[in-house]
């Protein structure tokens, strides 16, 4: 409403000034004069707010839904409550692609055929403002939530996001550019604006209302994704889809997730907000509706169920509505994909669905039913159009009327002759209420010399009696935005005439008039008796700042500007502001050298001027290139050390000399980070266990490495890549020569003579005996029956081990030697203890005596 009062203000303000002195300042022709022009001052408040006639404002009732309707280029007003329509406002041609959205009181028309936003005050139906945008349907609207919110407006094909006024549309603050094309964007119930652009770079951006301008939060990488994906807004987070890859992940919910789509192809067709719990998704090309719920993503093909060209779909008490693009027909689908209820018929094809005040109204436009549909699921038929409704034209789609042309037009006949506020008694000075007066011709300050070395004018006044300017014999001594006494001749007394001694007229410098670049208009123009010609802008300058900001400013005189057009010196628009616009900030992708071009506008004429300085811009770093990484295992006596080396190339410096670069790594064993120079393209980190606390200890395995440049501006976007560990290395082997046996015991299984027993060692092995965590076995020498081995516990305490001896005979003394040795193995290698021995006494035959 500030925008509305402000306008309104100056409204009086130009009123005031347009008034004859003598009526201002004297009462003498009464009050019926001033009533006049207080009614004139009304029917322009019409005009300039609506359609050139006041109406009375109109409160609109809640349960108040309004309708495109583009077969017949209107609007409709339905009330569900009644099942009537209410109103209907022309918008648009016959066939012009019209969408709408509310937001605040105030409703917004899409024309996406003539390339029109159109805003309206609903209390009124009244239009408050108009822009072009792009045609076809690469433009959308956003709001951003809560006092100090805004109306957002972005346009896919430009890759820029504009604050508007809600009520204008005019652009303000500074426009948001995608360095890489953008993709899509959202804004969630936080107020969080999210930005994919071509690239998967994901960014999350929040106003600032004091600066006018979107701040970046943070940024991401969407794996994936790309130039066709489609975002949906949560309270919380968004979802993206992306047909580039078949893929779909949602971000900044709190349980972040990713999933494959492979059914995704094409245009996607999403709707703007739904809860974070059930997301849809309609694929035309593929007849697919892709579901997205807690842990699971179900992709259901329509075109079994007589709906193979889905549109977009909304979600509605918990159940998916999907409008069937090729038929006359809703279908209701559950979170898990299965079919909810009957399908929901339509008067016509090509239904749309439209939430509302906690109802599902399915709007098929060009028929003259809707359908209501209930929180409970029910349906109700409402009537939506009526050939008795009455249409309310809009106003034309050029544009609304000049206010100073209608000033002029309505207070010329009140006013009469040349009875204007530019052409008062000489001394009479108007008192204290404002005159507006636009710049004079040569860009200087109205009534200041132009050039005249003397400072004395040149020009005289006209001889017309009526004060007009010499050669208007029709007495209307102003046409259009020109004002009295300002054309060649015609210069008011007192006032310069703007043409310099000894120049041609018009140009100070002597050189050609209007030149592009010189601010200096020509004082008239072929076919405008009187006016002013368009100046170009003057004094364009560009100032660069911190991330990428640059801001713009530059000077204008002589006729006023309807707007103001900046863009790259031979490159594309980048924002249009209202005409009373000097300066605008704007955020350049950072490390360009740019210059700038403002170009006035009005009246359909364009000037253009010079190109500003050339300003680099700064801001944060580029990626690091070639992020790659590799580990190994450096053991020693005492240690298991795990080296991670990381390697990359340079950041793009963005302006801005890179200062450092901050590498992080985890490894199962947890995370290390690490800064070196901005000259440098590796870091290495490590990780180490003791193997004399521990022989087994183990660390290692597959990394995560990431690599973030920073420079004086801040840290620019992370890169991260995998590393695949090497295989674990076998821990160290025991010391070889260790004694594990330190005693024997031995038995005889029956009489001796026989040689059969067994033996028990008594073991004691060393700490890193005990400790190894490969295998140990033994190998026993000495029985008859040749070498015995088998396994045992590394940290095993006793063995027992059978003795086969057999009969021994004379001269043999019945001794027998024994040994056994252990060796200790794994991966690495293997190692022996020390041999123990032992010897066994047995009774021994004689040469010829039987075996018993």
């Amino acid at each position: 409403m500030g925008r509305v009062r402000a306008a309104a203000g100056t409204l009086r303000s130009r009123v005031s000034a347009a008034v004859p002195e003598r009526v201002r300042r004297r009462g003498a022709r009464g009050t019926a004069e001033l009533s006049v022009v207080m009614v004139v001052g009304a029917m322009v408040a019409g005009v300039f707010f609506g359609q050139g006639i006041t109406r009375t404002a109109v409160e609109i009732a809640d349960g108040l839904t309004w309708l495109s309707d583009s077969p017949s280029g209107r609007v409709i007003q339905v009330n569900p409550a009644t099942g009537r329509p209410e109103l209907a406002l022309q918008v648009g041609e016959e066939g012009d692609e019209l969408e709408l959205v509310q937001y605040d009181g105030r409703m917004y028309v899409l024309n996406r055929t003539t390339g029109a936003l159109t805003a309206y005050d609903l209390t009124s139906i009244l239009r408050s403002g108009q822009r072009r945008i792009t045609e076809g349907g690469a433009v959308h609207t956003l709001r951003v939530p809560g006092p100090d919110g805004a109306l957002l407006l972005v346009d896919d094909e430009s890759s820029t996001i504009s604050a508007i006024d809600p009520v204008s549309t005019a652009s303000i603050g500074t426009t948001w550019v995608s360095a890489t094309g953008l993709a899509d964007a959202a804004v969630d119930d936080t107020g969080a604006v999210w930005a994919l652009e071509d690239d998967g770079s994901l960014h999350e951006l929040s106003w600032d209302a004091e600066r006018l301008e979107l701040r970046t939060e943070a940024t991401s990488v969407v794996e994936r994704s790309g130039a066709g994906s489609v975002l949906v807004a949560h309270p919380d987070g968004i979802t993206v889809f992306g047909p580039d890859q078949g893929m779909v992940a949602q971000v900044g919910t709190g349980e972040d997730t990713t999933a494959e789509a492979p059914k995704l192809v094409g245009e996607l067709l999403a709707p703007e907000r739904t809860p974070a719990e059930l997301v849809p998704v309609s694929s035309p090309e593929s007849s697919t509706v892709a579901l997205l719920s807690p842990g699971e993503l179900r992709e259901v093909n329509l075109a079994t169920v007589g709906c193979a060209e889905p549109a977009t779909p909304e979600v509605f008490h918990d159940v998916v509505y999907v409008p069937c693009g090729d038929g006359e027909k809703v279908v209701r689908l559950g979170a898990d994909g299965q079919r909810v209820g009957e399908d929901i018929p339509t008067p016509g094809a090509s239904p749309e669905l439209v939430l509302d005040d906690d109802m599902l109204i399915i709007n098929t436009p060009g028929t003259p039913e809707a359908v209501v549909v209930n929180g409970d699921g029910t349906t109700d038929t409402i009537v939506r159009d009526d050939p008795a409704l009455v249409t309310t034209p809009g106003l034309p789609q050029s544009g609304p009327p000049d206010l100073q042309d209608t000033l002029d037009q309505l207070l010329q006949p009140i006013l009469g002759g040349g009875d204007r506020p530019d052409q008062r008694p000489e001394g009479d000075d108007g008192g204290d209420l404002p005159e507006i007066r636009p710049g004079a011709p040569t860009g200087r300050p109205s009534g200041e010399p132009s050039g005249n070395p003397t400072g004395n004018p040149t020009g005289s006044p006209g001889t017309d009696p009526s004060g007009g300017p010499t050669g208007n014999p029709g007495g209307n001594p102003c046409r259009g935005r020109e004002r009295c006494g300002q054309g060649p001749g015609s210069t008011p007394s007192g006032t310069p005439s703007g043409s310099p001694s000894g120049g041609p007229s018009g140009s100070p410098t002597g050189g050609p008039s209007g030149g592009p670049g010189t601010g200096t208009p020509s004082p008239s123009e072929p076919g405008e008796p009187g006016g002013m010609v368009l100046a170009a802008p003057t004094g364009v300058t560009a100032q660069a700042s911190a991330e990428g900001r640059v801001t713009v400013s530059w000077s204008h005189a002589g006729k006023p500007a309807e707007s103001f057009v900046v863009a790259f010196d031979g490159g594309q628009e980048i924002t249009r502001q209202a005409g009373d616009v000097r300066q605008v900030q704007l955020t350049v992708p950072p490390g360009q050298s740019v210059a700038f071009v403002v170009t006035a506008v009005a009246d359909g004429r364009k000037a253009a001027s010079a190109p500003s300085n050339i300003v680099t811009t700064n801001g944060v770093p580029g990626e690091p290139t070639q992020v790659t990484g590799g580990a190994e295992y450096q053991p020693t006596e005492t240690l298991q050390r795990y080296v991670v080396t990381v390697r990359w190339g340079a950041a793009a410096a963005n302006g801005s000399e890179v200062t450092r670069y901050d590498v992080s790594v985890t490894t199962p064993d947890g995370t290390q980070n690490v800064s070196v120079g901005g000259g440098e393209r590796s870091a290495t980190v490590e990780w180490s266990c003791d193997l004399t606390a521990d022989a087994a200890c183990q660390v290692g395995g597959d990394a995560t490495a990431s690599v973030t440049a920073v420079n004086a501006v801040g840290a620019g976007r992370t890169v991260s890549t995998q590393i695949t560990g090497p295989q674990q290395p076998a821990p160290p082997l025991p010391r070889a020569g260790s004694a594990i046996a330190t005693r024997a015991s031995h038995s005889w299984s029956g009489i001796s003579v026989e040689g059969f027993g067994q033996t028990t060692l008594a073991l004691q092995p060393p700490a890193d005996w005990a400790g190894f965590s490969g295998t140990c076995e033994w190998r026993h020498t000495g029985n008859t029956t040749g070498v015995a081995s088998g396994p045992v516990d590394c940290d095993a305490t006793s063995l027992t081990v059978q003795i086969q001896n057999g009969y021994l005979r004379e001269p043999n003394d019945g001794v027998v030697e024994h040994s056994i040795v252990f060796t200790a193995s794994n991966s690495g290698g293997s190692v022996q203890s020390r041999t123990f021995t032992w010897t066994t006494r047995q009774q021994v035959l004689c040469r010829t005596c039987e075996k018993p």
